[in-house]
């Protein structure tokens, strides 16, 4: 049997660096989706204004009065 041939230094430095890059771009790639799920996108001023007693759009001027403790 015929022993496997030797990989030069270059080539191992590459393909270790290949395989860097391809594990780090399956991790963005699978977090990305959950990074995007649950934004609101248009709907960002209604959500806002429904969870944050004080939020205020800015294109209306109106607020609850605000005491402070």
């Amino acid at each position: 049997m015929r022993p496997p041939p030797q990989i030069p230094p270059q080539m191992e430095n590459i393909m270790i660096k290949s395989r860097i890059l391809i594990a780090t771009l399956s991790l963005l790639l699978a977090s990305a989706p959950a990074a995007l799920a649950h934004h609101p996108g248009a709907d960002l001023d209604k959500m806002m204004g429904s969870a944050e007693k004080f939020f205020q759009v800015i294109d209306e001027p109106v607020a609850p009065p605000f005491e402070p403790r």
